[in-house]
């Protein structure tokens, strides 16, 4: 059944005048006719619809409504990323192709894509380009086109949390709350995110949730961070691997801290094995500082080139990312370490010896030595009780 027919049903069965409805919704009863007749109504029409009626059309939201993020949003086997998005069509089928795009390490192609979308007329569709477009043009080096692109998504964010619809009100602080956390600025948000995370559909629920395990590993709290991420993994059978490919990332950089080797390296692989077949190679790119050298330990040597591609994300990620964080935060991150001596610097600020850190990365306790004193010796800081007013948390 159409969602026309669906909501002249419920019409119908409640004796409400489609001219009652129009007015529940803000419209003319002639111009929602047409729009039924046309089938042309948008998302937010039907939820307004919905809310109006007490009813839920759960047909037509999973099946034409775009959401934030959709290939995010969408179950697929690992590997079979197009083939979802060949089955999305419009608008949300080029924000898929975006994000596969970012994702896959073609940054110029996303921005590209998510630029054609940032006047649609869905707000789902213009909340998704613009953070595509943001984060997209941060790794590709474009720093003011990347600061445009957030500046929009957080006025999108802010219209987005004064809607009367939860779901609408969810997206807009589930993607204020992301957009903050990954750039480790403050949360200034004043619904917590772990409020927001209902009424959101399984994929973003995941998502959240990531945010929510990152927020906490920011503030240190590993074990209450790992234990978010990974009760969220076992909240749905079905396949979700990009929100899943977070979680379980964010699981092994709590691991790393907790200075549980063994156990992320598990983490990291189970990514991994979600991320390899499509190419996914950007979660890795953009968590590879906090991640403990994980990257070099279990990609280096039996997957080189994606190791490379990996470390070339991260390395581009990370030029855009500080340039973007430090214009904001009274706390800058170092620009003159590369992507392996800040892995190292990482581990030895969250207190791992340099035997643990050798026998962790592969490396001899030698080359541990001498890449914390390059370490130092840049930063000008005398030893490893310093590191962490330099680093990431």
């Amino acid at each position: 059944m159409k969602t026309s027919q669906m909501i002249r049903e419920a019409c119908r069965q409640q004796q409400m005048p489609l001219a009652e409805l129009a007015r529940r919704i803000g419209q003319s009863r002639q111009n929602l006719d047409k729009k039924l007749r046309r089938n042309t109504l948008t998302h937010e029409e039907i939820l307004r619809i919905a809310a109006a009626l007490g009813v839920v059309f759960r047909q037509s939201l999973s099946s034409r409504g775009p959401s934030f993020l959709p290939l995010l949003n969408t179950a697929f086997a690992p590997g079979e990323a197009w083939a979802a998005i060949e089955s999305m069509n419009g608008a949300m089928g080029a924000i898929a192709r975006a994000e596969y795009y970012y994702f896959a390490r073609r940054h110029r192609e996303a921005a590209r894509l998510a630029a054609c979308q940032l006047t649609a007329r869905e707000r789902m569709v213009t909340q998704s380009a613009n953070i595509i477009y943001g984060y997209a043009n941060l790794t590709e080096g474009d720093i003011s086109a990347a600061k445009w692109g957030m500046r929009q998504l957080r006025e999108a964010c802010r219209i987005l949390k004064g809607s009367d619809m939860p779901e609408m009100r969810a997206v807009g602080v589930m993607a204020a709350y992301t957009t903050a956390v990954l750039l480790h600025l403050p949360v200034a948000d004043e619904v917590p995110i772990e409020s927001a995370i209902g009424p959101l559909p399984v994929g973003l629920k995941l998502f959240a949730y990531y945010a929510w395990a990152h927020q906490k590993y920011l503030e240190e709290a590993y074990c209450e961070s790992l234990g978010i991420a990974a009760a969220a993994l076992m909240m749905t059978d079905q396949p979700y691997p990009i929100a899943q490919i977070y979680l379980h990332l964010i699981c092994a950089m709590n691991l790393i801290s907790l200075k549980r080797g063994a156990e992320a390296k598990v983490r990291f692989e189970a990514a991994w094995e979600l991320a390899e077949g499509d190419g996914f190679i950007g979660p890795f790119g953009e968590h590879h500082a906090l991640l403990g050298g994980l990257a070099e330990t279990c990609l280096k040597e039996r997957h080189p080139e994606h190791y490379k591609a990996v470390v070339a994300f991260a390395g581009a990620f990370a030029r855009g990312w500080r340039k973007v964080h430090n214009d904001v935060s009274p706390v800058p991150v170092t620009e003159s370490l590369t992507v392996v001596e800040f892995a190292v610097a990482m581990l030895a600020s969250k207190g791992w010896q340099n035997a643990a850190i050798a026998e962790h990365m592969a490396i001899s306790v030698n080359t541990v030595k001498s890449m914390l004193s390059v370490v130092y010796q840049k930063l000008a800081i005398s030893g490893r009780g310093q590191l962490k007013q330099h680093l990431l948390k």
